[in-house]
């Protein structure tokens, strides 16, 4: 086969049939050129030169090699996305002209879900339909998020109601739910003196650990103001109903700040003596004194608590099954002895009144035949 060009020379080049028919045509400074298995281009082939290698092939003559394997590192949102720039090995790329697909999923983009998975993204040249694929192992490697800041609260209950504050702690994570992640912190606690405001420093280093043992971290102070007397609400007088008999402190109200009992941890605690009075039946009255003891004061205040107990239950009365009674065949008369008709109170009031009253007489039912 003889090929003219309107070059510098014109070249006679021999095609030969192998497996399948493939003609190379070179020139000077053609513009074009095609190769094939056992080809041999400039002298050299390239099939069976132990120096060939796709890169080359690629930068000399046009084709489109893609990077065996990549490793994808999902962002702070849980998602990446595949490009042709991430996966062609000639740089640089416009990853304008490509597309990219994962193979069955019909998307570039890749999620938390694929996490641990080895996919294959396919890239398409959109001018040409050329293609070319790549092996991309999906990982996340980012720590769990964990934002703190310093903060000033009241003082109030103890140390573990700090864990109830809102705000002092924001935790995130792009793949594990918050549920998931294990959680924890340590304190160092400063004690402050009585002529302070802050009764105490608290400074905290929060920690939080994925599945994967990943672990991000967090510091903050948090200031303790100390209560004062005016920020303590104080029980008021209750009343106590029959059945119900319970009468602590958390049933009938104890000394509070902001909803949490007094506790030394804020400089405050408290204790409490009853005084009980017994009334008309199993009603009673008691005088409970509350005494507020100040850790940064000698001067303690009482306050006074009254609860009534009543007992307003009325006493059910059970009352038999009626019975039938006959008369004598004789006579249109019968006696009968009535049995007791018991009267009680509820059993679960304390000292509650049971009274069973048994009636016995002989009755006598007569009339007129």
């Amino acid at each position: 086969m003889k090929i003219n060009r309107a070059f510098q020379s014109t070249r006679t080049i021999k095609c030969k049939f192998t497996f399948w028919l493939l003609c190379l045509v070179s020139a000077f400074s053609a513009p074009r050129t095609a190769f094939g298995l056992n080809q041999t281009i400039a002298g050299k082939n390239y099939y069976h030169n132990a120096a060939w290698v796709p890169t080359y092939i690629s930068k000399q003559y046009g084709g489109m090699v893609c990077i065996s394997e990549v490793q994808v590192s999902l962002d702070e949102n849980g998602k990446a996305q595949l490009k042709a720039s991430l996966l062609l090995t000639s740089q640089p790329v416009i990853d304008a002209n490509f597309k990219v697909q994962v193979v069955g999923k019909n998307t570039d983009m890749v999620t938390c879900q694929d996490v641990g998975y080895k996919l294959k993204a396919l890239v398409t040249e959109n001018a040409t339909g050329n293609s070319c694929w790549s092996f991309v192992l999906i990982e996340d490697k980012l720590k769990p998020s964990v934002k703190c800041k310093d903060t000033t609260v009241l003082c109030t209950g103890t140390i573990a109601d700090l864990d109830s504050i809102s705000g002092i702690l924001t935790l995130n994570d792009n793949c594990t739910p918050n549920s998931l992640l294990k959680i924890s912190h340590f304190d160092k606690i400063n004690m402050m003196d009585c002529a302070n405001d802050t009764f105490s420093m608290v400074f905290r280093n929060w920690s939080a650990i994925d599945p994967w043992g990943r672990i991000g971290t967090c510091s903050q102070k948090i200031s303790l103001l100390r209560p004062k007397l005016s920020d303590i609400f104080f029980p008021k007088d209750t009343t106590i109903y029959c059945p119900n008999s319970n009468f602590t402190p958390s049933a009938t109200g104890q000394p509070l700040v902001k909803g949490k009992p007094l506790d030394k941890f804020c400089g405050w605690s408290s204790i409490y003596e009853d005084f009980v009075f017994s009334k008309c039946g199993n009603s009673k009255k008691i005088l409970r004194t509350w005494n507020i003891l100040n850790c940064c004061s000698v001067k303690d205040t009482s306050v006074t608590q009254f609860i009534l107990f009543l007992d307003t239950t009325k006493p059910t009365i059970t009352c038999k099954v009626l019975d039938s009674v006959s008369t004598s065949p004789d006579r249109c008369e019968a006696e009968y002895l009535l049995k007791p008709v018991l009267s009680k109170s509820e059993i679960s009031c304390i000292g509650a009144r049971a009274a069973a009253r048994t009636m016995q007489s002989f009755t006598k039912f007569g009339g007129t035949p």
